[in-house]
């Protein structure tokens, strides 16, 4: 409704309630209520469901990116296309305005009969792992990355089938090149 949002005069996209889905937390959520629609959600006239998920970390040019592969399996009746999406929760930093859940990839399966599967697999890039600063830098900081990969918003508590975790430690702060 229209009590969820702010005025169009205020610019700050981190402030509760955040102007866009990147920023609608969850005292959003307490204060004003959930999305009709959360980012990303969609329909299908079949389920999938996500398994299988392996998160590895690479080294590039004195910085860090990952691979994610991802196991998509149409356990409905019907043949069907799934639109897998990868969040990512980086480790918070004292002042820097963070997006709970950022989209960082997605990929379409092709169609999969009843009972099939696909691997997909995600590059994550170091510029995408990384967090914007005050001064405009990029850094990828140290400390525990999550990973979610599923059929919408990990947040979405309507989506029919559970998002998969999995976790990345990176153990010092890099500073991506460009991208």
């Amino acid at each position: 409704s229209l009590r969820q949002l702010k005025g169009m005069e205020d610019y700050d996209l981190t402030v509760q309630p955040g102007r866009t889905h990147l920023y609608y937390d969850d005292s959003s959520v307490a204060k004003f209520g959930a999305p009709q629609y959360w980012f990303g959600f969609g329909l299908s006239f079949t389920q999938f469901r996500f398994s299988d998920l392996a998160v590895t970390k690479t080294a590039v040019s004195g910085c860090y990116a990952a691979l994610a592969n991802v196991t998509v399996t149409n356990v409905g009746t019907v043949p069907g296309r799934e639109v897998a999406q990868l969040y990512l929760n980086r480790p918070s930093l004292t002042g820097v305005p963070m997006a709970p859940w950022p989209l960082k990839g997605y990929q379409r399966t092709a169609v999969l009969a009843p009972g099939a599967s696909v691997t997909l697999t995600f590059s994550v890039s170091a510029h995408q792992l990384s967090t914007v600063m005050h001064d405009g830098s990029r850094t990828v900081s140290p400390g525990l990355y999550t990973v979610k990969v599923g059929g919408g918003n990990p947040r979405d508590p309507r989506l029919p089938a559970s998002p998969v975790a999995a976790t990345l430690r990176v153990a010092s702060r890099c500073a991506p090149g460009p991208q």
